[in-house]
């Protein structure tokens, strides 16, 4: 009987030999492609994985973490799982004093014990300090896998509330990275991009020249006297927008720089209403992994605020400056309708404090303002636009940041359908554009910070809630305001 049991346990330890060697041996695009893929990774990670095609845990890195990383940190590990490319650990963070909490009064971690982002920092150095640092990177995520905690013996009032999902860490390879470029992509997404940068040129240009057609000493110079030197006048209204656009890039590589991100290089977006619209801002890739969520929303508002604050003051200078110009001046200046002046209710707001009379001619009066005015005008709209909290846009991004992925994905879908709503009851074309544009360009969901645990402060939070509100102000028309046939 010891012989056969002993003989049993020896083709058991073979057995999983066997399968150890199997797992080990496969490839993530092989196991994402066999549709293996456990909840609890989350679907952000998956391109990148298939991308990255390089399994760096394997059981030795699994038990490595967990026993000389974890062991001895603030974070009890109750259970643990695995693939090739991945690991979870689940569990709970304590401090010397107990149990702690999700709930954070700081973004650094500095201040208090109960501190998320004090025990993840600790972790992290810890997994320099064994040397898996260059082959391992963490992630502390809310479990992936909580799920809503229905309980019949409560009342049914109670029962639809949802558990809150507890701190777990993943552990990924370090070669994973969210850079895109590494994605294959096909010829005709390749040519689109690079079309891009002419399209865009182009629109910005013609943009300029509508805003001057109706002006009557440009449309006699082009028109009956052939003068095409009549242009020239079009190049500070193109040079200004591209400014207002290259203020927005800058803030964002400035903050990206200063919180250790790298982004890939900015694509724009054309503009298919270049009579009315110049271009949609760029589009700029992440090509790391915030540090943590304060990092995540200060990279993302950065842009839209900084483009918004220099049109601000356009505008106001630009009003200010028509009001005040002669005769001689205002004849050269571009010329917009009131229609356009009244489809924000922030610029039409600011006009009828700088500019009242301005405000009471019909929409369709073309009236000549400066050129300033013009730039900031497009670049309030602009910018607004990208803070929308939908998907990938700037104000997607820090909604993600603010609220979390789970509440961040709610946001951004009904914001999403609240566009398409509007698209469908008539609204703008420009906004049938950009809707278009985002469901086809930026529609996913962005990638988490490492840290997407610990909460931003509350000046952060109130700064989201405020951007949130400038841009429904830029956006929404002003009283009067109707769309002209």
């Amino acid at each position: 009987l010891q012989a056969l049991f002993q003989e049993q346990l020896q083709s058991e330890d073979n057995q999983n030999d066997n399968i150890s060697n199997i797992i080990t041996n496969t490839t993530v695009s092989e196991i994402i492609e066999s549709a293996f893929v456990p909840m609890w990774v989350p679907s952000t990670f998956l391109p990148y994985m298939v991308s990255s095609d390089v399994s760096t845990v394997g059981p030795n890195e699994v038990e490595a973490i967990k026993e000389k990383v974890l062991v001895g940190s603030r974070f009890y590990v109750t259970s643990s799982d695995s693939v090739p490319g991945a690991a979870i650990f689940r569990g709970n963070i304590r401090t010397a004093l107990g149990r702690v909490g999700m709930d954070t009064d700081s973004d650094d971690g500095k201040g208090s014990n109960n501190n998320t982002a004090v025990v993840f920092s600790d972790i992290q150095n810890r997994l320099e300090a064994v040397g898996l640092g260059d082959r391992i990177q963490l992630f502390l995520l809310p479990d992936p896998e909580t799920k809503p905690n229905f309980e019949g013996t409560r009342p049914a009032v109670t029962a639809t509330v949802e558990e809150e999902p507890k701190p777990v860490i993943l552990a990924l390879s370090k070669a994973l990275s969210p850079d895109e470029s590494k994605i294959k992509k096909s010829w005709l997404s390749k040519i689109g991009k690079m079309l891009c940068y002419p399209l865009t040129a182009v629109s910005i240009f013609y943009y300029s020249v509508s805003m001057y057609a109706l002006n009557p000493a440009f449309f006699d110079s082009i028109v009956n006297r052939r003068d095409l030197t009549a242009l020239y006048s079009c190049i500070p209204l193109a040079l200004g927008t591209i400014c207002i656009q290259t203020i927005h890039e800058v803030a964002h590589y400035l903050v990206a720089k200063r919180k250790k991100l790298k982004i890939g290089t900015p694509v724009p977006i054309p503009s298919l209403h270049p009579t009315s619209f110049p271009f949609f801002g760029c589009i700029t890739p992440l090509r790391s992994f915030p540090s943590n969520r304060a990092a995540l929303l200060d990279f993302a508002l950065s842009g839209p605020m900084s483009a918004i604050a220099v049109s601000l003051g356009l505008v106001i200078g630009g009003a200010l400056l028509t009001v005040r110009a002669s005769p001689f001046e205002i004849a050269r200046f571009p010329v917009m309708s009131v229609a356009n002046m009244k489809s924000s209710f922030l610029l039409g707001s600011i006009l009828s404090l700088l500019a009242p009379k301005t405000m009471m001619l019909p929409l369709a009066q073309p009236v000549p303002m400066h050129p300033c005015f013009v730039v900031g005008a497009s670049g309030l709209i602009s910018s607004a636009l990208n803070l929308l909290p939908i998907f990938r846009l700037d104000g997607g991004r820090a909604c993600f940041a603010a609220m979390g992925q789970r509440q961040g994905a709610v946001i951004s879908v009904f914001s999403f359908l609240l566009m398409v709503s509007m698209v469908l009851s008539g609204a703008s074309s420009i906004f049938l554009t950009w809707t278009f544009l985002v469901a086809l360009l930026q529609r996913r969901q962005e990638i988490p910070p490492r840290d997407d645990v610990t909460e931003v402060d509350g000046k952060r939070l109130t700064v989201w809630l405020l951007s949130f509100l400038l841009s429904i102000s830029i956006l929404v028309p002003f009283p009067g305001f109707r769309l002209l046939a």
